[in-house]
């Protein structure tokens, strides 16, 4: 009697193994992007340029809705030859650059808000939304395009910026999500495409992005 006893405790689903503290976890990303510019292209008519971008990121979760998150990545930056010769003869009267191909380096840090909070990675609901912002660095890298028979010219720059993101998370697994994210870096410069105050605005990267979450630190049994 006491050994058939022993044999059906076995059944029983061991719930524990969802409770696994996963507080860290890794992402990675790439997709679509552009840099709002002077020299840009005409944004109302969505007449610019789009070049590829990459992020790799690691993230500490404090609580159940928030997050501090470390991004690092690289775009590729450019703009469309530009065609409108009033334009170019302004640009050339200011020795402004006529257009620019480069790339910008970036990393930045953040707070990033759960909007549904999970204290558990294993229980947590198929989908989620999520915002954040913070503070970050840029180096931009550019060849710098001038009109009127110039030669080209190389810049590189630094500026601080601050990062927007929002996102959509879903479920691939216990230990995976996959997230469809937006990014807006806001640079406190104006001088990445070589061009300055030709619009009211400083240069900003856009950036939307498909990513990999990878939950760390869970029970090796996990799969």
């Amino acid at each position: 009697m006491l050994s058939f006893m022993n044999v059906s405790d076995t059944f029983g689903q061991n719930f524990f193994k969802y409770k696994a503290q996963a507080n860290h976890s890794i992402m990675i990303g790439a997709g679509p992007s552009f840099i709002y510019a002077d020299n840009g292209g005409r944004f109302t008519d969505f007449n610019f340029r789009f070049n590829p971008a990459f992020t790799a990121a690691y993230s500490k979760s404090f609580n159940e809705n928030l997050d501090i998150r470390i991004n690092f990545g690289h775009q590729r930056i450019g703009v469309r030859e530009a065609t409108n010769q009033e334009r170019i003869d302004t640009w050339n009267s200011n020795n402004a650059a006529i257009g620019f191909t480069g790339y910008a380096n970036f990393l930045d840090i953040m707070p990033t808000y759960k909007l549904i909070g999970t204290a558990y990675p294993l229980i947590r609901p198929e989908f989620n939304f999520h915002v954040g912002t913070g503070v970050g660095v840029l180096q931009s890298r550019t060849n710098l395009q001038y009109g009127d028979g110039q030669p080209n010219r190389n810049q590189t720059l630094m500026s601080l910026y601050v990062p927007v993101r929002a996102g959509l998370t879903y479920q691939l697994n216990p230990k995976t999500d996959l997230i469809l994210e937006g990014s807006i870096l806001l640079t406190l410069t104006d001088e990445i495409d070589g061009n300055i105050g030709y619009n009211r605005f400083n240069d900003h990267l856009f950036q939307f992005q498909i990513m990999v979450k990878r939950y760390l630190n869970l029970k090796s049994e996990l799969y």
